[in-house]
């Protein structure tokens, strides 16, 4: 029996003990990696959110950009209305020009009613010529828009 203590004795002896300053040193190296590693992630992390905050206001101009043509596309909608409403009332001015010189041929006014007529009828189609060549500007102002 002897001996087999012995042995354990040797055995006991060949191992080592690790000492502390080694450990310490483990995880202090262990720490470091795991910092290093931490802080490449933080490092993506904020680069990542960097990107997205870029993507973000690019967006927000984008919207914004749609919000002015959308007023813009309202405004032009609004004149385009405008100059429709202008041309019927154009129109019904021309049916009433058209009756007026109908009724002037059968012959229906004096002279006197026909001249004050012609006067009428010269102003509202100096008036509708001009409206006419204003519809016509607008118009080309909305194409071009």
């Amino acid at each position: 029996m002897f001996i087999f203590r012995h042995n354990k004795y040797k055995f006991a002896q060949q191992k080592k003990p690790v000492p502390k300053s080694s450990l310490s040193q483990q995880k202090v190296a262990t720490s470091t990696v795991t910092i290093a590693s931490l802080s490449r992630k933080i490092a993506e992390i904020s680069e990542q959110y960097e990107q997205q905050k870029q993507k973000i206001a690019g967006l927000e101009s984008k919207v914004e950009d749609l919000k002015n043509g959308l007023e813009t596309s309202e405004d032009n909608f609004k004149k385009l209305k405008g100059a429709v409403y202008e041309l019927r009332e154009l129109k019904s001015s021309v049916q009433d020009l058209k009756g007026d010189v109908k009724i002037m041929k059968d012959g229906a006014y004096s002279t006197s009613d026909r001249e004050r007529s012609m006067d009428g009828m010269w102003d509202r189609i100096e008036k509708l010529s001009k409206a006419t060549d204003d519809l016509k500007a607008d118009v080309e102002k909305l194409k071009r828009n």
